[in-house]
């Protein structure tokens, strides 16, 4: 098979920290991206100019939008999914599971009820104590997953059926099938990664191949349906 030329690469900008969480707004054609080593959450013009358009309560990494416009983003220092308005106000949406504090969300993402799924990695790269929560339409937060090697990105198949997430230090991509109650079935490995590096944030395209930045590789993999990198 004819191998495929590489895609060209272009710079939206530059001059920041640590870039996190990039969420795109369709109806401005604009970039928000989380400086996850400051509290600062940018927005990237079409036409590259930057701002400032929030400040994190802590430290924010991955970022989604919401139907409604919202922003939601994962505060690893703060330990919260935080969400944030057209204007840029800061508000808590989930802190804790049954009382139980977090020990700091990373990525996130939600299906088409509004349901959100997020990770919950922090302290636990060495050690799985990881978990992965549901925060329902109602505002209810539910433990889906736990003993987990730092969860890190996560996605919901294009049929909502299947939901997947990263574990990083093991260099694999997790999956389970969501019934239609909403309870996840047994965990299953979806795809071992080649090394080195592990990957991170992810999402689907329009045809089902997830797209995975490998981070400490220096690349962005896509997979198949099928699981080939």
């Amino acid at each position: 098979m004819a191998q495929q030329a590489a895609p060209e690469l272009t710079k939206l900008a530059e001059g920041f920290q640590f870039c996190e969480g990039p969420a795109y707004e369709r109806s401005t054609g604009c970039l928000y991206v989380v400086n996850c080593q400051s509290d600062n959450i940018h927005r990237i013009y079409p036409d590259g100019r930057v701002e400032v358009f929030a400040k994190a309560p802590g430290s924010g990494n991955g970022a989604t939008f919401a139907k409604d416009g919202t922003l939601w983003v994962c505060d690893y220092k703060r330990r919260a999914v935080v969400r944030f308005d057209r204007n840029g106000k800061a508000e808590v949406m989930a802190e804790d599971c049954d009382g139980k504090p977090f020990l700091g969300p990373n990525d996130l993402c939600f299906d088409s009820k509004g349901n959100l799924y997020f990770t919950d990695p922090a302290g636990s790269w060495d050690k799985p104590i990881g978990a992965v929560y549901r925060r329902n339409v109602d505002g209810k937060v539910q433990r889906l997953a736990e003993r987990l090697q730092f969860p890190n990105g996560i996605a919901l198949s294009r049929d909502e059926r299947w939901l997947y997430v990263a574990e990083s230090p093991r260099n694999r991509i997790v999956r389970w099938q969501i019934r239609p109650d909403g309870v996840p079935g047994e965990m299953e490995v979806f795809v071992q990664l080649p090394p080195p590096g592990g990957p991170d944030g992810m999402r689907f395209d329009a045809r089902g191949n997830l797209w995975v930045a490998q981070f400490g590789a220096g690349k962005v993999l896509v997979i198949s349906p099928d699981g080939r990198v």
